[in-house]
């Protein structure tokens, strides 16, 4: 979030002075405001519990920073707790409010997130934060409409705030069909990441975002551009170097491609679909025995099991290419059984994947064909088949 609209660290004087005939030390309070500043958020809750302790009743801005460090340990009961009490003592204020909001956001607890944010705007109509906050919690309720309300006026309450204009841009995207998205929504969300960039240039998720689009639209060496810029502020973050190798591979510079993607293995050998794209990188060089390496590899990182079930799929694929009939039925059942064809476009695309062309006139490939289901069309925030494209979060 801007530092515009971090919490407010209120740092006292170390000395004594009377409120109603008692002295009021606030070292331990500004002791854990240091604490916190720093991201020592344990030793702040114990600073912070030290005052509340002697004055539990003077100061609420106590309970707010404590609160924070507790969100910030992902103690969230414990924060909760504080955000109310603040928002007892303050019911004039919003913090507390909007505090509850991000707690319960955390918890994944959207509906009752909203409802704070709504607590929040009834004292403050006018705070941007809470806007872009509450349009996050109805993305994820998949209400993007809503949020692109909320996005497009916090922009227009503060038009310098870059991460709502980045999460206008992911909304509009979001807000039709993500496996076929429109190319007006796509050019809507690029003018929403460039609004982003113009007012943060360091924005490094907003060039992410608009090298997803730049990708849809073909703008291939803008989106290369727009992702070697991410890589330059974040150089540790495995995500860019793995979005930059998909755009590589868009444009069959191969080589290019997995070189990229050794670099996100090598920042981070957690991150399964640097595995999966190595995979059809080989594939498409005509690398099978690679690619199923690399694939087999992407089902022993996952503990996904839908995930798993698509890599079976991509097995399946790579086995059909081989003329391994064998193996290709054993894949496609697995994928079958975890659940892979339940995506809607993994089932699309099953009809018109080449490798299998020789296999489906055969008896077994028809009675496979007819044991998968078609699947409704939905829109899901947290799996689309553009893994990469985020809002902040």
């Amino acid at each position: 979030m801007m530092m515009k609209y971090s919490v407010l660290i209120f740092f006292y004087l170390s000395f004594c002075f009377s409120i109603k005939g008692q002295a009021i030390d606030y070292s331990a309070f500004q002791a854990g405001a240091l604490h916190k500043k720093k991201g020592e958020y344990e030793e702040a809750v114990v600073h912070f519990s030290e005052f509340i302790f002697k004055y539990p009743n003077k100061t609420a801005q106590v309970y707010l920073d404590r609160g924070y460090s507790y969100l910030y340990l992902k103690k969230f009961d414990n924060a909760i707790n504080d955000f109310q009490k603040f928002q007892e003592m303050e019911p004039n204020k919003s913090l507390g409010f909007f505090a509850l909001g991000k707690t319960y956001y955390q918890l994944k607890q959207f509906n009752i997130s909203i409802q704070n944010f709504n607590d929040a705007l009834a004292v403050q109509p006018l705070d941007p934060r809470s806007l872009n906050d509450r349009g996050m919690a109805k993305c994820r309720l998949n209400d993007f409409d809503g949020a692109i309300k909320d996005f497009i006026k916090a922009t227009t309450i503060d038009t310098s705030f870059a991460m709502a204009f980045n999460n206008a841009g992911a909304a509009r995207y979001y807000n039709q069909d993500i496996e076929n998205p429109i190319k007006k929504d796509i050019k809507d969300a690029v003018m929403f990441f460039t609004k982003a960039i113009e007012n943060d240039p360091t924005l490094s998720i907003a060039y992410r975002n608009r090298g997803a689009m730049n990708l849809f639209l073909g703008n291939l060496d803008l989106s290369i551009k727009d992702l070697t810029i991410a890589a330059k502020l974040e150089p540790k973050l495995a995500v860019i170097p793995f979005y930059k190798a998909i755009v590589l591979a868009e444009k069959k510079r191969y080589s290019a491609s997995l070189e990229n993607l050794e670099k996100a293995i090598k920042l981070d050998p957690e991150f399964y679909y640097s595995y999966e794209e190595m995979g059809d990188v080989l594939t498409k060089m005509k690398q099978y025995e690679k690619a199923e390496s690399f694939y087999k590899t992407a089902i022993a990182k996952t503990k996904n099991q839908t995930y798993e079930g698509l890599m079976y799929y991509k097995l399946g694929i790579v086995s059909a290419l081989k003329k391994s009939k064998g193996e290709m039925y054993i894949n496609l059942k697995k994928a079958r059984k975890l659940g892979a064809f339940k995506d809607r476009a993994v089932y699309t695309k099953f009809f018109g994947i080449t490798a299998f062309n020789k296999y489906r006139k055969e008896k077994k490939f028809r009675k496979f064909t007819k044991s998968i289901t078609r699947v409704k069309k939905e829109n899901k925030f947290a799996q689309s088949e553009l893994r990469w494209f985020r809002m902040y979060d």
